[in-house]
C-alpha cells in the first residue's frame, strides 16, 4: 500500500520526509536507505517551486549527517538546494531564527562544496553574522562545527594561521558560548585540523594538556600505579572539556568499583555527576550492582538494557578491555564477557 499518495497537504509530506532523514541511521537495509535518500534528494531539487524555505533546510540539515555515505551527485543536490535558498534569503539581522538558518545553509555549502574558494566565501557570510546571535543553542554549536571544520582544512594560500587563530577568538567571544566552546573545540582537535593551532591558542593547548595528562594515567594505570592514575584522572576530570572529563570519570569509577582508589567519594557519587554515559559506564554499573548484589537498583535494568543495544564498535572495545585478564582478573573478565554475549541473561 503507498503512503505517500496519502498525504495530500504538502507540510505533511515535508514532515515524513524529515523524519525519514533524522532516522536514516536506524535503517540498515541499504535498499530502503537508497529509496529513502533519492526521495529526499528529489523534494531538495523542488526548492525553487514552492515556498517554505524553513522546511527545505529543516529538511537539508536532517540529512547532512549522512554525508559520508551520499554518492558525490548527492552532495552536490544538498549543496544547490542551499545555494539557490540563500540566493532569495532577505537579510534580516534581526531574526534570530532566520540568521540561523542561513548560517545553517552556509555549513551544508562548506561541507559539500569540493572549491575552497567557495567554502570560504559562505564561512566567512556565516562569521559575518555570529555577532548578531543573541544565545547558544545546539542548532548553532552544529552548524559552527560544519563551517569550521572545512574552514580549518582550507590551505595556508587561502586562509592564514592567524585568521582561523581569529575565527577561534571571535567564536569565543561569543554570548553564552561558555562550555560549549570546548566541545566545539575537542570535535575539531579530533579531526586533526586544528593541532597545528596549539601554540597559537589558548584554549587548544589546553585540550592537549589533558588529552596527553588522560593518557598519561591510563598509562600509569596499566603500569600498576594506581594513584597516580587516579591524581591524573582526578585533574582531567575536572577540566571544561565535556569528553575528556566524562572519560576521566568513566575511569575513576572503574578504579572505585574495584577498590583502587584513595577517594573517599562513592560509586554513585561519582556517577551522579556525569552528564554522558558510555559503553563502559554500563558495564561499570553492571558490575557494581552483582558485587553489593543489588540488582533491583533501577540503574542495574536500564545499564542491562543499554548493553544490548550497543554499537559494534562499543562492544569491540569492551571485549577487548575486559579480555585482558592480566589487568581485569580472570573472575571479571569471565562476567563481563558472559554479560557482553548475553550468557548472563541465559544462565
Amino acid at each position: 500500500m503507498q503512503l505517500l499518495p496519502r498525504l495530500v497537504k504538502p507540510e505533511l509530506e515535508m514532515a515524513l520526509y524529515i523524519q525519514k532523514a533524522q532516522n536514516l541511521n536506524f535503517v540498515n537495509d541499504e535498499t530502503i536507505r537508497r529509496v529513502w535518500v533519492n526521495q529526499i534528494l528529489e523534494i531538495l531539487q523542488t526548492v525553487n517551486k514552492a515556498g517554505k524555505e524553513s522546511s527545505y533546510i529543516e529538511l537539508a540539515s536532517a540529512l547532512l549527517p549522512q554525508i559520508e555515505g551520499l554518492q558525490e551527485t548527492d552532495s552536490q543536490i544538498l549543496k544547490t538546494c542551499c545555494v539557490n535558498l540563500l540566493y532569495n534569503y532577505k537579510e534580516d539581522k534581526t531574526n534570530c531564527k532566520e540568521i540561523l538558518e542561513y548560517i545553517k545553509c552556509c555549513g551544508i555549502i562548506c561541507i559539500t562544496s569540493r572549491s575552497e574558494y567557495e567554502k570560504l566565501e559562505y564561512a566567512n557570510r556565516a562569521f559575518s553574522l555570529l555577532e548578531n546571535f543573541p544565545h547558544m543553542c545546539d542548532a548553532l554549536i552544529t552548524s559552527l562545527f560544519y563551517i569550521l571544520l572545512p574552514y580549518f582544512q582550507l590551505s595556508p594560500s587561502i586562509v592564514s594561521k592567524r585568521e582561523k587563530n581569529e575565527k577561534l577568538i571571535l567564536i569565543k567571544s561569543l554570548k553564552g558560548i561558555g562550555s560549549e566552546l570546548y566541545n566545539l573545540l575537542e570535535k575539531l582537535y579530533a579531526t586533526g585540523c586544528i593541532s597545528d593551532l596549539s601554540q597559537c591558542n589558548a584554549d587548544v593547548a589546553s585540550l592537549v594538556y589533558f588529552i596527553d595528562k588522560e593518557s598519561t594515567a591510563y598509562s600509569a594505570y596499566c603500569e600498576g600505579d594506581r594513584d597516580k592514575a587516579e591524581k591524573l584522572f582526578t585533574e582531567v576530570s575536572q577540566s571544561d572539556f565535556l569528553h575528556v572529563s566524562e572519560m576521566a570519570k568513566t575511569n575513576i569509577l572503574y578504579m572505585i568499583r574495584r577498590k583502587e582508589a584513595r577517594t573517599t567519594r562513592s560509586f554513585w557519587e561519582v556517577l551522579d555527576e556525569k552528564k554522558i554515559l558510555s559503553a563502559f559506564d554500563y558495564m561499570n554499573i553492571i558490575l557494581q550492582c552483582l558485587s553489593t548484589d543489588d540488582r533491583q537498583n533501577p540503574h542495574f535494568s536500564r545499564a542491562m538494557k543499554q548493553i544490548e543495544c550497543l554499537e559494534p564498535e562499543e562492544i569491540s572495545g569492551l571485549v577487548d578491555w575486559w579480555n585482558n585478564t592480566l589487568l581485569v582478573g580472570t573472575e571479571e573478565s569471565k562476567l563481563a564477557l558472559s554479560i557482553i554475549y548475553s550468557e548472563f541473561h541465559n544462565g
